[in-house]
């Protein structure tokens, strides 16, 4: 059995033409140019090396040599002549189902690490950084917002203010670690967002939208969810472990791939977290004796006042339709079946749900137990049929 081959002898560049035979034990080289006699070896000489793609296959040979051939049904057969029988990985490598069965694979790892591991990862990761660490994170951005004039000093009559927000301020009584911020923000108009140390901001645009106070205490208490879980410091965890992946695999952190891969990370998780500090909003003003329908007013509102979707308030979160849906549902179920003043009582097992007479919103898992403060913003508060 004979084959053609390139012998590349360690010293040049230039492959010389060779042809090989075998013949049971025995191997003979046969240089094409005719300037070198014939070499005779035994088939074990040939050190054949993993294929490189799909053209070329080598064996080394002593001396530093390499013989490089061309793939095909000959070299396979030649190979077999050697008595070479390649390992099940090579075979399995070169083989189309269990190359697919292997990209399925790492695919599917992928997606479950993106669905389940890294929101676990970064959960876990937040409860181990400590509130004075994340307040004092939220004084430097406070003070950076406020340095760039993004932020600054609200331009409402302080008695306006005091009125807008003294119901969300008696929900925040429960919750020293959750501080309330009116600012004036033109470029940011009616919005509302959590910073990860429990700092809540509201624009004066927002309070200026609203009808009343306990609109002001509906957005109150969505963002109350979002400091209660963290989230915020959970969608920086994660969309920072998504840059740093992209970066590695791509080598390129400032790359276009590498911001398109946060900013779709961060858009379906704040979809899971939006959702999760509604139901948190929601359980809330029940256990006010407020409706949820005003969170589901106030959205309606700020999304007509922005026209489609809304305001930049509404612009990474789910559609508002529906929030908007999921809300009054919940209201429309639990109407006239909770009477004035009576908590929503938590489950011990603090991971499941908490019910509201009929209807089951889910609640975040690591909400405390309610307390005396709480209950006085219950039994005060104002009455909604």
């Amino acid at each position: 059995m004979r084959i053609d081959a390139r012998l590349l002898d360690g010293r040049s560049s230039r492959p010389r033409p060779v042809t090989l035979s075998i013949d049971g034990d025995r191997l003979e080289i046969h240089h094409r140019d005719g300037t070198t006699a014939v070499e005779r070896l035994s088939p074990d000489a040939l050190d054949w090396q993993e294929p490189l793609g799909a053209r070329h296959r080598s064996a080394l040979l002593a001396g530093g040599r390499r013989c490089e051939f061309d793939n095909g049904p000959a070299l396979e057969r030649f190979v077999r002549a050697c008595g070479h029988r390649d390992s099940p990985l090579n075979r399995w490598q070169r083989a189309t189902l269990p190359a697919l069965a292997a990209v399925a694979l790492v695919l599917a790892s992928l997606a479950a690490a993106y669905r389940w591991g890294l929101p676990a990862v970064a959960e876990g990761l937040a409860t181990w950084i400590p509130g004075h660490s994340l307040q004092a994170l939220d004084r430097q951005l406070l003070e950076s917002l406020d340095a760039s004039g993004t932020l600054g000093p609200s331009r409402l009559a302080p008695d306006a203010v005091d009125d807008a927000t003294r119901l969300g301020r008696q929900l925040l009584a429960a919750h020293p670690e959750s501080s309330l911020h009116i600012r004036s923000a033109p470029g940011l108009g009616a919005n509302a967002f959590a910073l990860p140390g429990g700092s809540i901001v509201l624009t004066d645009a927002l309070l200026e939208l609203a009808t009343d106070a306990r609109e002001v205490a509906a957005v109150v208490g969505h963002e109350l969810g979002h400091v209660r879980a963290r989230h915020g410091l959970r969608q920086m965890l994660q969309t920072s472990m998504v840059a740093v992946a992209i970066g590695l695999w791509s080598g390129d952190f400032d790359s276009l791939l590498t911001v398109a891969g946060t900013v779709l990370v961060g858009a379906s998780y704040s979809r899971r977290f939006e959702f999760e500090a509604d139901a948190f909003a929601a359980e809330t003003l029940h256990g006010a004796s407020l409706s949820p329908r005003l969170l589901a007013d106030m959205l309606r509102r700020l999304s007509e006042a922005g026209g489609g979707d809304g305001p930049r308030y509404l612009s990474s979160h789910p559609p508002t339709p529906e929030r908007i849906r999921r809300l009054e549902a919940g209201a429309q179920r639990s109407r006239g079946r909770l009477a004035p003043g009576t908590a929503v009582r938590a489950k011990a097992s603090g991971g499941a749900a908490k019910s509201c007479d009929n209807h089951r919103w889910p609640v975040l898992r690591d909400r405390p137990p309610r307390t005396g403060s709480q209950r006085r913003v219950r039994s005060h508060g104002p009455r909604v049929a």
